[in-house]
């Protein structure tokens, strides 16, 4: 159980969640595909640690949002009021958003929606560049 009380790093705004990001893949010598997970608090404090499930390197299906929401309920002891959810997605290659980007991070917003937390805008992180995929230009047919 995560306790609300710990002292964590903290996101209050985009600037602060980018950079956040940005260090995360600088500590980082590899460039393996999948997608990283932190939770964040109402307040911006996260988690201490993220984790990297390089299993979920692409859209997720139905029963992958599904398992995804599930495994943040459970995390969270089904207490998810004031909870939210930052996401990387990292893969090698162009560092330029693709149609399988979105449709990647289009389902992710669906998983944390099922899940019943907030989602921190998804940022993509490929080439060494990080990259956020905002929802609002995933639905609206935009190339973040």
């Amino acid at each position: 159980m995560i306790r609300r009380t710990d002292r964590r790093p903290c996101v209050r705004n985009q600037s602060e969640l980018d950079r956040f990001w940005q260090r995360w893949t600088r500590a980082r010598s590899d460039e393996v595909a999948g997608t990283t997970c932190a939770l964040v608090f109402a307040d911006g404090r996260m988690t201490r640690k993220a984790l990297t499930f390089v299993d979920i390197d692409g859209p997720l299906g139905d029963a992958e949002q599904h398992l995804l929401a599930r495994w943040i309920r459970d995390l969270l002891d089904e207490d998810t009021a004031g909870w939210s959810i930052a996401m990387l997605m990292t893969r090698p290659g162009l560092p330029t958003v693709d149609e399988r980007d979105i449709a990647w991070a289009a389902s992710l917003y669906v998983a944390a929606r099922r899940a019943g937390v907030g989602c921190e805008v998804v940022h993509l992180a490929v080439g060494r560049r990080v990259l956020p995929l905002p929802l609002d230009a995933l639905t609206m047919g935009r190339r973040p």
